[in-house]
């Protein structure tokens, strides 16, 4: 049977999209995880006071439901005469999905809660609904013309804001993996560097070939490598040099000798 909320996509981009999606999930699960706190062990002897992060916690919430959203929407066929309603219902499951996971989290430490950072669930749903409505937004036909970013574009503009929250001082280094990506990340396996248009192009023109080759996004990439798809996002931005363990991964996922990728 047909469903009339999404596009009839063949296995390979059901599985696609079911795997990013899990991807997601994890990455995500691990960074609310990291933001619970026990109230009664807020003030610590040794480290001091606890401080509350409420908009750390907004831009993880707000990442996490654009990044869902992305995952399926960039698979919608265009020009289309359903996109319109896909995209209205993939935005209602994204949002039902952010909420559910953010309910999750909240109850999986015993003592431990999000509240302490001072962000009301009527907050955190605002926060989601206007992250989604953005992707929507960009998403959605224009006089039916798809105005849907390429994958090229969304992660250069994804790029350029980590940048741009980076050189405000804005403190990331512990924060959503899109804004993580602008400064020095251990997790993420990368170093920060002083963006550059000539590394990510150079880093592109090597890159994107071999890609389409192999029929992957950037996203599938991150994937195949086991990394975090911030990993990727930011070296083909120009923004970090990933270590040299992530820069293995990367290269064995395409192939190539580990000296071939571009630093």
């Amino acid at each position: 049977m047909v469903n009339a909320d999404r596009p009839d996509f063949p296995l390979t981009d059901r599985h696609d999209i079911e795997r990013a999606i899990a991807h997601v999930d994890t990455n995500y699960w691990e960074q609310l995880s990291a933001m619970l706190v026990n109230p009664s062990e807020s003030q610590g002897a040794s480290k001091g006071p606890k401080l509350q992060k409420p908009q750390q916690l907004s831009l993880i919430l707000h990442d996490y439901a654009q990044s869902l959203f992305y995952v399926e929407a960039s698979k919608f066929p265009k020009p289309h005469p359903k996109l319109k309603r896909w995209l209205a219902k993939l935005a209602e499951r994204t949002r039902q999905h952010v909420m559910k996971r953010l309910s999750e989290v909240e109850s999986s430490r015993r003592w431990h809660s999000l509240s302490f950072h001072g962000l009301s669930f009527t907050e955190a749903r605002k926060v989601i609904r206007d992250a989604v409505r953005e992707m929507h937004q960009k998403f959605s036909p224009n006089e039916g013309i798809s105005t849907m970013p390429n994958e090229a574009e969304y992660y250069s503009l994804v790029g350029k804001q980590a940048a741009a929250y980076a050189a405000a001082g804005v403190d990331i280094t512990s924060g959503s993996p899109l804004l993580m990506m602008a400064a020095t990340a251990g997790r993420g396996g990368r170093q920060a560097i002083q963006p550059s248009q000539n590394t990510e192009e150079k880093r592109r023109a090597f890159v994107e070939p071999l890609l389409r080759e192999k029929g992957w996004s950037a996203f599938q990439w991150s994937l195949e490598a086991e990394v975090a798809p911030h990993t990727v996002v930011d070296y083909l931005a120009g923004i970090t040099k990933p270590y040299r363990k992530s820069r293995v991964k990367l290269a064995n996922a395409l192939g190539i000798p580990v000296n071939q990728l571009p630093e």
